[in-house]
C-alpha cells in the first residue's frame, strides 16, 4: 500500500526472538512391542492386479469386455498380502509363498476407531501420538490362510460369489512408537484391547456390522 507522498513502505524488519526465549522440550518417544491373538477369523481381501487394471480402464473410457471365466483359486491367491519375508532376496518380484501379512495402517486405524469408544480422548489427538511399524507397509501375519467361499450383495443390486483368503487361528506382532508426553504404554494397549473387541480389522469386522477380525492383547505365555 502506497504512502500519502505515493512511496511504498519499507519493507518491515523481522523481530528477532532471542535463543534464550525459546524453549521446545524433547519428544518422549518410547517403542515397545504388541501382540495381537485372533479371536475370530481374518478374512482379507487385496485388491487385485486384475480389479485395478479395469478401474484404470473405465477411468480411461476404455471399452468394457466381456467377463472372463472365473478361476476361485487364482481369486483366492490374490487376495492374500504377502509379507517382506517371503520375497526372494534373487528376485524381489517372487514370493516363496509361505509369509503373507496384512496392511499396518489397518492396525492403526482400528485403535483410532476404538477412540470414540473412550471418554476423554480424541481421534486427533491420537492420530499423531503413536504410529505403528513404521517403514513397513504390511505386518507379518502368524497363521496358515484357506480359502472361503462367500455370497456378498454388490453395490448396484444383485449377488455375487468372492473368493477369499481366511486366517484362523492367527496371530500379528506390532511394532509401536508412542509419543508418551500424550499418551501412556499402558493406554495404547488399553485401545487396542477396545479396538479387537469392538472395531476388529479386515473383512466383516464389528465395525461394518460383521463379526470377523476380532483379537485380544496377548496375555503372558500367549506369544
Amino acid at each position: 500500500m502506497a504512502t500519502d507522498n505515493g512511496a511504498l513502505p519499507a519493507t518491515a524488519t523481522a523481530v528477532k526472538i532471542p535463543s534464550s526465549m525459546i524453549e521446545i522440550p524433547d519428544l518422549q518417544i518410547n517403542t515397545f512391542r504388541l501382540w495381537l491373538i485372533g479371536d475370530a477369523p481374518l478374512v482379507v481381501h487385496r485388491w487385485s492386479e486384475k480389479a485395478k487394471a479395469q478401474m484404470r480402464g473405465v477411468h480411461g473410457k476404455k471399452p468394457m469386455v466381456g467377463r472372463a471365466k472365473r478361476n476361485p483359486d487364482e481369486e483366492y491367491r490374490e487376495s492374500l498380502y504377502h509379507h517382506t519375508e517371503g520375497r526372494d532376496e534373487r528376485d524381489p518380484a517372487v514370493w516363496d509363498g509361505e509369509s503373507y501379512g496384512f496392511p499396518a495402517v489397518a492396525f492403526k486405524n482400528a485403535a483410532i476407531t476404538a477412540v470414540t469408544q473412550l471418554a476423554g480422548v480424541t481421534k486427533v489427538m491420537m492420530r499423531g501420538a503413536f504410529h505403528v511399524n513404521l517403514g513397513d507397509e504390511v505386518v507379518q501375519v502368524h497363521g496358515s490362510p484357506v480359502m472361503r467361499e462367500d455370497m456378498v450383495g454388490l453395490p448396484r443390486g444383485g449377488t455375487d460369489l468372492r473368493y477369499r483368503g481366511e486366517f484362523f487361528p492367527w496371530s500379528t506382532e506390532l511394532t509401536i512408537r508412542v509419543n508418551t508426553q500424550v499418551v501412556s504404554e499402558e493406554q495404547v494397549v488399553s485401545l487396542y484391547e477396545t479396538a479387537g473387541f469392538a472395531v476388529g480389522v479386515g473383512e466383516g469386522r464389528p465395525e461394518r456390522n460383521g463379526v470377523w477380525g476380532l483379537f485380544h492383547v496377548a496375555r503372558h505365555g500367549e506369544e
